[in-house]
């Protein structure tokens, strides 16, 4: 079977999608769904959390929003640890081929990265 052979069919499905399309426009208008003297979305919204409080006797918390505090937050959950910078003083020495080499000082952290973060529960508070 060729693409030929099934023209007639897959145009008989574009139009049957296009007149599904058309019709699904000439339904009524939003305005004509929602009469003016019906209850708004938000009073509706507030009704159904008022009756689930009455129910179950305390709020789920769906209504307060969100609130941002320090048990939320990325400090408080992995705190940076302490890496404490070491200072090392190298003494004045001769390189295996003579050359005079004068004291100086370096200084490097104890871990390799410069921030290490715990992991959530690894420091006491």
């Amino acid at each position: 079977m060729t693409w030929i052979d099934l023209l007639p069919k897959m145009i008989l499905a574009v139009v049957l999608a296009m007149a599904l399309v058309l019709a699904g426009c000439a339904g009524q208008s939003a305005q004509r769904i929602f009469e003016s003297g019906e209850p708004s979305l938000k009073s509706r919204y507030g009704r159904t959390l008022a009756v689930e409080r009455s129910i179950t006797g305390f709020s789920t918390g769906r209504d307060e929003g969100y609130v941002r505090d320090a048990e939320k937050e990325l400090d408080v959950l992995f705190p940076e640890l302490p890496n404490p910078r070491l200072t090392l003083f190298v003494f004045p020495h001769i390189t295996p081929g003579g050359a005079p080499i004068p004291g100086y000082t370096t200084a490097f952290y104890l871990y390799d990265h410069q921030r290490i973060f715990a992991l959530p529960g690894e420091v006491a508070p």
